[in-house]
């Protein structure tokens, strides 16, 4: 089975084509719905959208045409609120085009608090004025955005790349300190140098950022989903199987691919993908703490997890970057997982939620024969983890809410088909 370009990379590539003043092509883009919820925002705002004729075969394609940028209207705009949180990263584009940006209600995975005040204190920041409606907030500027100084007080991949889209035209420097430095934020930073922007990345996470005064297009190609491809390592360990994932490459996964094999098991890399599989004897227990890149992704833990019923022993995970991202294990207990959650911090790494009253450490005890059960997805990777968990279990297992893992999953259905699973669609 494929993996093509990184939902957390390939929306925000097509975002940041509204800031060029020609055509962007960008490929290995994924069949997912965040990608339709992009597309059809950037239609509203008169940025033309076409599949490229390398669309229907692995290089995916879209060209991106924004020389027709215009304001949507707000009853449009909010037709999509809800079905993504992407929409607040076109605010910086927008204003450097049109001076204003209408941005409906966010919605998402509910995983733990993820406020907009980043964003919005990053725009006022740059010289934007924020008004709070009923329906939505409307931000607008009377002239040119003026680069500024931005210190995050946590890495918000999010928050990173609203400054990075509203930097590259405002006028003057802008430094931002606590930057997020993960390698979709760099593929984002590699598309937009392209586009002309000067962008330059210290090693203690200050970007700083020059300010032009117009950028063209861009030709990109995203890079391969290392999130999709952990899930489907952590399904082979999973089920005692062996999956080629083609499309997955190395550098994003390092990481990953040292746990993976602490955990026990085997890996083999070639030029177009890597293989994974399960070592044919009893898996090892091991203490895992999530964190910002370069450390352990948070969103490998929840597939990850799976894999851990059936190691032996006692797993310790400490999640550190969302506070309620063990919502999904309810499931998995139901199941017949041996696992037990807890408010303390269970690892070394000093984190945020220590003193609150979060559900963030878990202890993972194993192995364990997980059973066929009746389950609804809570979130994306929590819903594709309780996948992974119904193709390990014995007996037959119904999930309700599927469509949310369409926002991250291309054809996971016809994948799992492919696989060998037996998924039938009701």
């Amino acid at each position: 089975m494929s993996v093509r370009g990184a939902k957390n990379l390939v929306p925000k590539a097509m975002v940041a084509a509204i800031l060029g003043s020609e055509p962007s092509v960008l490929r290995n883009v994924p069949a997912i719905r965040d990608v339709d919820v992009v597309r059809g925002l950037l239609s509203l705002h008169g940025v033309e959208v076409t599949s490229g004729p390398d669309a229907g075969n692995q290089d995916g394609e879209l060209v991106l045409d924004p020389r027709n940028v215009e304001s949507a209207h707000v009853a449009d705009i909010g037709m999509h609120a809800g079905s993504s949180r992407i929409p607040i990263l076109f605010c910086g584009p927008l204003l450097h085009r049109l001076g204003e940006a209408f941005i409906p209600d966010l919605g998402g995975c509910r995983i733990g608090d993820r406020p907009i005040n980043y964003h919005l204190d990053v725009l006022r920041s740059f010289g934007a004025v924020v008004d709070k409606l009923d329906s939505g907030i409307h931000i607008h500027t009377s002239g040119r955005l003026q680069g500024t100084k931005v210190k995050l007080p946590y890495p918000s991949v999010g928050a990173t790349e609203q400054v990075l889209l509203t930097a590259v035209c405002a006028e003057g420097v802008t430094e931002l300190s606590g930057a997020a430095i993960e390698p979709e934020i760099m593929d984002l930073i590699a598309i937009l140098q392209k586009m002309g922007a000067i962008i330059s990345v210290d090693t203690d996470r200050v970007i700083r950022i020059d300010g032009v005064e117009r950028l063209g297009g861009y030709v990109h190609r995203a890079l391969s989903d290392r999130i999709e491809t952990a899930s489907w390592a952590s399904a082979a360990l999973a089920t005692n199987g062996e999956i080629y994932v083609r499309g997955a490459t190395q550098p994003e996964m390092m990481t990953f691919l040292n746990v993976f094999r602490r955990i026990g098991g085997e890996f083999e890399i070639d030029e177009n993908g890597i293989k994974f599989s399960h070592p044919g004897y009893d898996l090892n227990s091991l203490v895992l703490e999530t964190d910002v890149h370069p450390g352990f992704m948070t969103d490998w833990q929840q597939p990850l997890v799976v894999a851990l019923t059936q190691a032996g022993g006692l797993s310790i995970i400490h999640e550190t970057v969302y506070e309620n991202r063990f919502g999904f294990t309810d499931a998995l207990r139901d199941m017949g997982a041996v696992i037990q959650v807890y408010r303390e911090c269970l690892g070394g790494t000093p984190c945020r939620f220590g003193q609150s009253n979060f559900n963030h450490s878990a202890v993972v005890s194993g192995p364990t024969k997980l059973q066929g059960g009746s389950i609804v997805v809570p979130d994306l990777r929590g819903g594709f983890s309780h996948l992974i968990a119904a193709l390990a279990a014995d007996g037959e297992s119904k999930v309700e809410g599927i469509e949310l893992i369409n926002r991250g999953y291309e054809n996971f259905m016809g994948k799992l088909g492919a696989l060998g699973a037996d998924v039938t669609l009701v």
